[in-house]
């Protein structure tokens, strides 16, 4: 799930490109061929594609085919993404805090987080009372909201509070959060919600059955089963065998350990924000052809245009650079494999197309 380095993704796209080929070379199609995407690829200039799902027919390029045929960019139809902040402000983050603070604003000033929504929660909470108690973080501090409108509000916040908060009630904080997070994903079922917890600390403060990594361990899963991942940085100091297990039973495999560097912090904040930007909603329309679908991918770096083969699942990512839908009964997005993912997302200015019920496109199996 964790994205690879600068210089595998540059491997990828030499290994992807000669194994397809090689393998199956109408996978590779130049834009000569009338039923493709009309594009010129790199150095050219793309027709821009119209969408419109209110027509019962395609009026955009000849990409051929049965009416309905509809396609569209599907850059702009990114899943929307809610991340919310759990951000440790316990006495012992110390000069950590500011390198977490400044990391934070530089990803909240980023061109490529705009659009993103955002809320923070800190833990030990700001309000007077018994920090472990879960009813002071059923509220984010800073509500959420888009960027880049909802920057100012979130650097504001960051900039007047300061890691004086004593313990690290990490149960309270996360099933607070996940009290009013895991409603809000369920009244926005076209978003994704994820939650990102960092911290340099050790559960002890509060009642022994909410410092085992057991207990906590189960929220982070409850909420998985209800649609919300669950991030984890681990700064210096950490228990990093219980973030581990929080982020394991999240559904993100382990925690990103930067004990040994918190300047690295602004990394998995991106690295985390990446593997969502391969995620493309469907648009509501019960008129696509759901099993005559096609991705193509155009590139600005010199690749050849690449139509990106269908695969049946998640599962079959490891070792296939293709897409699959989110759900092959109700499918609601089209979601990219890894192995393509990274080919995309290394391109400074990728375009990629979807179309539906068009023809010369090999069934969904």
């Amino acid at each position: 799930m964790f994205k690879k380095v600068f210089y595998s993704v540059i491997l990828l796209l030499c290994l992807v490109t000669a194994c397809i080929s090689a393998t199956n070379t109408s996978l590779l199609q130049d834009d000569d061929n009338t039923n493709a995407v009309t594009g010129a690829g790199a150095g050219g200039a793309e027709e821009p594609f119209e969408f419109d799902p209110t027509t019962t027919g395609y009026t955009g390029p000849n990409v051929g085919g049965k009416e309905p045929c509809f396609a569209d960019e599907i850059n702009e139809e990114l899943v929307e993404l809610d991340m919310i902040v759990v951000l440790d402000r316990s006495g012992s983050m110390g000069n950590k805090w500011n390198t977490a603070v400044n990391a934070l604003s530089v990803f909240f000033n980023d061109p490529q987080s705009n659009g993103m929504n955002i809320a923070i929660t800190y833990f030990p909470s700001t309000v007077p009372g018994d920090s472990c108690n879960v009813n002071l973080y059923t509220t984010p501090d800073v509500a959420l909201g888009q960027l880049p409108i909802h920057k100012s509000t979130l650097e504001n916040s960051l900039l007047g509070e300061t890691a004086d908060g004593g313990s690290t009630p990490l149960y309270g904080a996360l099933k607070g959060t996940y009290d009013w997070a895991i409603p809000y994903q369920q009244s926005n079922p076209t978003h994704r919600t994820i939650v990102v917890l960092a911290s340099d600390g050790s559960p002890n403060t509060c009642p022994n059955t909410q410092n085992t990594a057991p207990e906590l361990a189960s929220l982070a899963d409850q909420a998985f089963n209800a649609g919300i991942e669950t991030y984890v940085i681990g700064m210096a100091g950490a228990n990093m065998n219980i973030l581990h297990a929080i982020a394991y039973a999240g559904g993100s495999d382990q925690a990103y350990d930067i004990s040994f560097n918190a300047a690295l912090f602004y990394d998995k904040m991106k690295e985390i924000q990446n593997i969502f930007n391969c995620e493309y909603a469907i648009p509501d329309d019960d008129s696509l052809d759901m099993y005559q679908v096609w991705v193509k991918y155009i590139s600005s770096i010199a690749l050849p245009d690449w139509y990106i083969p269908n695969v049946s699942d998640i599962s079959k990512c490891p070792t296939t650079a293709g897409w699959y839908f989110d759900d092959n009964t109700a499918p609601t997005q089209i979601n990219l494999c890894d192995l393509a993912c990274d080919i995309v997302t290394s391109d400074p200015d990728p375009k990629l197309y979807f179309a539906f019920g068009c023809l010369d496109v090999p069934p969904i199996k």
